[in-house]
């Protein structure tokens, strides 16, 4: 049988194509229980109440890795655990979970965040600060608990796991709970929320949509740089802020495009700022 690790490296921002500075991450043991009569919900599982095992996030509870390895766990299963937000951690907070399997709904100090359903795409939820003020300060602990329910009907989107506890011709064995990262990230009062970038080789054109979050405020403007392969700086473009949805494009000359590809891996790196009368506000 494998040996349960001690703990999930830490290291790497979730999102290596959108990374903030600073960031939490939230892998590693949390308490776990079983829910067979769905009753947590009406007892007042997600708040100020310990749950008997323990799970190693974000192992499924099907893996032994994670420290349960159960094949025919119930349909709702509830994850709980504190977080200790640090003082440098303030105003808005973003939660993410980048996969739980297959619905999910989240509560932070005993405040109900939100419902997610879909067992393979990321979701966020917001922290309001007066959730975070319920037990103090905010270098103080605070608590976290997540409800999953994964039904074993053949209609629930599945993707090729086995309704059945055991692997089976192209089924494999399927995936309860969260199974993907989980992490806490401060934002600005004004954020870059999204960013798409659509490149045309034929004439050396990028076009970048972003999209803000929180207030619209006078004078703003995202600045998008651009660093080429051997790391000179290649172009940059300011973009001024008229709403939450911004659209521009930079156009090179073609010539002085050096494409990627598996002879030539060439990457260009690219940074966005968000800036109020020259003073930044966010950096990705």
């Amino acid at each position: 049988m494998p040996a349960v690790p001690s703990e999930i490296p830490r290291s790497e921002y979730p999102r290596p194509q959108f990374t903030q500075s600073d960031w939490l991450s939230l892998n590693g043991w949390w308490e776990f229980e079983q829910d067979p009569r769905d009753e947590g919900r009406d007892q007042g599982w997600h708040h100020d109440r310990p749950l008997a095992q323990r799970i190693l996030v974000p192992y499924p509870v099907e893996s032994v890795l994670g420290g349960i390895g159960d094949r025919i766990a119930s349909d709702v299963v509830w994850y709980r655990r504190a977080v200790a937000v640090p003082p440098r951690f303030s105003g808005r907070l973003r939660l993410h979970f980048d996969a739980v399997d297959w619905a999910a709904d989240v509560w932070w100090n005993g405040q109900y965040l939100g419902h997610h359903e879909g067992g393979h795409t990321p979701f966020h939820v917001e922290v309001p600060v007066h959730a975070l003020a319920l037990l103090g300060t905010e270098a103080s602990e605070h608590e976290l608990a997540l409800r999953a329910v994964d039904h074993r009907e053949r209609a629930q989107p599945r993707g090729k796991q086995h309704w059945e506890p055991d692997s089976e011709t192209i089924f494999y064995t399927r995936t309860t709970g969260i199974w993907q990262s989980v992490w806490l990230e401060p934002l600005p009062d004004t954020f870059i929320d999204a960013v798409r970038c659509t490149r045309t080789l034929s004439n050396g054109s990028v076009r970048w949509q972003l999209n803000l979050g929180g207030p619209i405020l006078p004078h703003l403007a995202v600045e998008v740089s651009v660093w080429d392969p051997d790391g000179e700086r290649y172009a940059t473009l300011a973009i001024p802020v008229d709403g939450r949805e911004l659209d521009a494009t930079l156009t090179v000359d073609g010539a002085d495009v050096r494409p990627w590809s598996p002879e030539t891996p060439n990457l260009y790196s690219v940074r966005y700022r968000l800036c109020a009368d020259g003073t930044v506000m966010d950096e990705v």
